[in-house]
This record gives structure tokens, sequence and C-alpha cells, in this order.
């Protein structure tokens, strides 16, 4: 019969495992270091260029319902959360099932599920050391510029937002491995991430606030589950307005959903998958 012990130990063994190889995948990512910051840099010049034009229509006082200062915060927090929580790799891995070339992953210690997460953690890590200074670097100049302010956040809602970015960071990673996962069945499963990012871009609330929305696109938005991708934790940044239990209801089960989803589109993957000298 299996101690606490023993149980404790083997869990301790598997952490030391784990965090071994997110450091040799830290140390790998590292010679990519150059390209992460010019897409972040990427990612932060269309920000300026909605700045401007943002400027050029508060100029003809074409908007009524909010200010400059709320939209400029707004297209930040949306920079900030999609770099802590947004995954890409649904765009190159599809590539290695298609070709075979996930055998060893069948045979490791660990199966090509956890190479995916324990990889994309890795980077993950290596892009916040990097995103986190040159966003820092941003929001001070906005902030001197009065074009921001900084939000008032009570330790309840510093801890209720650290958990919706982790949640929002685990549901970006269930997509993406669904779409990678397709690549047992569809030869172009990466092309399924531009139906990804152009929903999301649709329903979480990042091409403009909520509240700016035409009704029927904040019906939407508010319906489905991907607005606590962004327009969520936004609006507690901005408002501090917290879920509701409904809220936290409806994200988890989703979670959920999209776990098991996984893992049964796994397991009937793997049964279907073959490759010849992978």
């Amino acid at each position: 019969m299996v101690t606490q012990k023993q149980t404790m130990k083997r869990i301790l063994h598997q952490i030391s495992f784990y965090t071994k190889v997110i450091r040799f995948k830290f140390i790998k990512a590292l010679q990519w270091r150059t390209e992460m910051v010019l897409w972040i840099l990427l990612d932060i010049f269309p920000f300026i260029i909605l700045l401007f034009i943002w400027q050029s229509i508060f100029a003809f006082s074409l908007v009524q319902n909010t200010s400059l200062s709320e939209l400029t915060i707004f297209y930040f927090m949306v920079i900030v959360v999609q770099g802590l929580t947004s995954t890409h790799f649904e765009e190159y891995r599809p590539e290695e099932i298609r070709l075979g070339k996930i055998d060893f992953f069948l045979i490791k210690p660990y199966n090509y599920l956890q190479e995916i997460i324990l990889n994309d953690l890795a980077g993950k890590l290596l892009y916040i050391i990097a995103f986190a200074p040159i966003v820092t670097l941003l929001g001070f100049a906005l902030w001197r510029l009065e074009l921001s302010t900084l939000p008032n956040l009570t330790g309840v809602h510093l801890f209720v937002l650290l958990c919706l970015l982790l949640l929002a960071y685990l549901m970006q990673l269930c997509f993406s491995i669904l779409i990678t996962l397709s690549a047992f069945w569809f030869d172009e499963a990466s092309g399924l991430t531009h139906f990804k990012w152009l929903f999301i871009s649709l329903f979480s609330g990042t091409l403009i606030p909520v509240a700016l929305m035409p009704e029927w696109l904040q019906a939407v938005t508010n319906f489905f589950p991907l607005k606590f991708l962004f327009a969520v934790p936004i609006k507690l940044l901005q408002e501090q307005v917290l879920p509701t239990q409904g809220d936290w209801g409806l994200l988890l089960c989703t979670i959920i959903a999209l776990l098991f989803g996984i893992f049964f589109v796994w397991k009937r993957g793997v049964q279907k998958y073959c490759s010849a000298g992978g």
C-alpha cells in the first residue's frame, strides 16, 4: 500500500523533473530573445497608432460616452493582458504531428501534451521578463503625459486579477492545444488559428470597450466565455468591478470542458496517429 510519505516523495520528484525541463526549455528559448523583443515592439506599435487616431476623433468631439484617458488605459491594458496570457504555438506545432515527428514523445517520461505545456511555460517566462520593462516604460510615459492613471486596487482586487489572468492563460493554452491536436485529422490544422484570433478579437473585448459596442455585440460578448480573456480583467482594472458568482461558474465550467476535450481528443488522436520514420 502506498504510504503518504511515498506519495509526497513522488510528487516532489515530479515537481523537480518538470522544473528541470522548464529550466532547459528557458535556456533554449534564449536564442530567440532578440526576435522576442521585436515582436513585443510590434505589438506596441499599433497601440501608438490607435492613440493618434483616437486623439483625432476626440478633437472633433465624435465620442461622448468615454474619454481619451479611459480609452488609452483600455488599449494599454489589452497589450498587458495579451502579453501575459496569449499563446501562439498552434501556428507551428500541427506540422510536427502531420509529419510524424512526435514518435519519441510517446515513449519519453513525459508525453506530447506535457512537452507543449512545459515549452510554452518556459517561453512565457522569458517573454514576461523581456515584456515587463518595456511595458513599464510605456505605462510611465503615458502617466507622465497624463493619458493614464494608476488603478485603485485593493488586495482582493489584485488577488482576483491574478486568478483571472492565470485562468485566461489556461483558456488560451487549451484553445491552442485543441487546434494543435486537430492535426491528427486535418492537414492544414494550423489554419484554424486564424479563426481563433478572429473570434477572440470579436467577442473578447479587445477591439473596443464593451460599453462602446453595438447592443447586439455587447450581448454576444457578455454571453460567451471569451470575455474572460480580456473584457473582464480589464473591467476589473478600470472600474474595480469583481466577477459575479455566475461569471466564476461559467469560467470554471468552460475550462473543465476544454480540459476534458483535450484529453478526449489526445486519446483518440494517438490511436489514429501513424508515421513512417518520423
